[in-house]
């Protein structure tokens, strides 16, 4: 992976989540789509992939940046041990 991975991830998850929550804002205020009240039955189906999806993406980029950030930190601290 490149040298920033991480925070082009985090970029790219935080991103598709705010696309998504403006879309499901847009569906409900402006279309009134009974699937997208947050946390209705059918907003399961719909929506909530979605933000799994891009949550996940946000996770594993900031998993990643942090360890860029930290890349010396294991060799300075002799780790791991033995």
């Amino acid at each position: 992976m490149g040298q920033n991975a991480g925070k082009n991830l985090l970029w790219i998850g935080s991103a598709g989540f705010s696309v998504t929550m403006m879309l499901n804002a847009l569906a409900f205020f402006l279309l009134q789509q009974p699937a997208s009240i947050p946390l209705h039955e059918q907003w399961w189906s719909t929506w909530f992939a979605g933000y799994a999806v891009w949550l996940v993406i946000c996770v594993i980029g900031l998993g990643l940046h942090n360890k860029e950030q930290n890349k010396g930190f294991c060799r300075q601290m002799k780790w791991p041990p033995g």
